[in-house]
C-alpha cells in the first residue's frame, strides 16, 4: 500500500470516528463543546471562574 493511500485511509477513519463521537456525545458536550469557557470573552470567563 502506498503512503498516500495509507494516509487517505487514516484520514477517512479519523473523520468517521469524529462523526461517531459527535453523534453519540452527551447533550452538554454537544451544546457547549469540551471547553465552553474558551468561547467566552476574557472578562466573562474570568467572572465565570469567580
Amino acid at each position: 500500500m502506498s503512503p498516500v493511500s495509507r494516509w487517505l485511509r487514516l484520514t477517512l477513519l479519523a473523520c468517521v470516528a469524529a462523526v461517531v463521537m459527535a453523534v453519540y456525545a452527551p447533550a452538554d458536550q454537544r451544546d457547549g463543546g469540551w471547553a465552553p469557557e474558551a468561547l467566552r470573552s476574557a472578562p466573562e470567563a474570568a467572572a465565570a471562574h469567580g
